[in-house]
């Protein structure tokens, strides 16, 4: 082989090894930088953990004697998915607070804690998650009131919303309901609707 042939082998070579490079460092599927597309990002596989800091206002409806009124309220909600799907399964588990404002017998703003634990479906279209939710969930306060201030209680609750990306996390409006199943709870015929925005992120 002259030199000349020699060369131009070892650049062809080259060229090749060079190309093939980043097509080597992307997953077998090419369609999960359509699922993910934080997958882009020299890093590796993206986290399956992620976490959520919301907040919205918490439209209370209850039996003519709860005192509880409407609040502000404020939530984190934790998550891991179950797999890598374009509809992922998830799931969740979230502390919730509000500061509700009680008019009877005396006016006063009372601590309420909302613990769920449940499953989300998020569906990783072109752009945007629309997402839907459901699970149980326990409430209760940190203070020592009686009935029927007394707002503890479980149920269930189901949620649907949706979030774009925006500065490497996602931003999005969501609805969530809350019914409380305790018959023999003070709170045990509550209902609740949940108007929040969120702000998500990738561990």
């Amino acid at each position: 082989m002259s030199g000349k042939s020699f060369v131009s082998c070892a650049v062809l070579a080259v060229v090749l090894c060079a190309c093939r490079g980043p097509a080597a460092e992307r997953p077998a599927d090419s369609r999960y930088e359509t699922i993910r597309p934080e997958w882009r990002s020299p890093e590796g596989e993206p986290s399956r953990e992620w976490l959520r800091f919301s907040v919205g206002f918490l439209d209370r409806t209850a039996p003519s004697n709860d005192p509880i009124d409407d609040s502000i309220a404020l939530g984190i909600d934790g998550g891991f998915d179950l797999s890598r799907t374009v509809l992922t399964p998830s799931i969740e588990l979230g502390i919730g607070y509000t500061a509700a404002h009680v008019s009877l017998p005396d006016a006063k703003n009372l601590d309420i804690w909302q613990a769920n634990a449940g499953m989300r479906g998020t569906w990783y279209a072109k752009g945007w998650r629309p997402f839907v939710r459901a699970g149980g969930f326990v409430r209760w306060t940190t203070d020592d009131e009686e009935e029927p201030l007394d707002p503890y209680a479980t149920g269930v609750y189901f949620g649907i919303g949706a979030d774009w990306p925006y500065q490497g996390m996602w931003l999005g409006p969501s609805v969530t309901y809350y019914r409380a199943l305790d018959e023999d709870s003070p709170a045990g015929d509550s209902e609740e609707i949940l108007f929040a925005l969120s702000a998500t992120f990738r561990m």
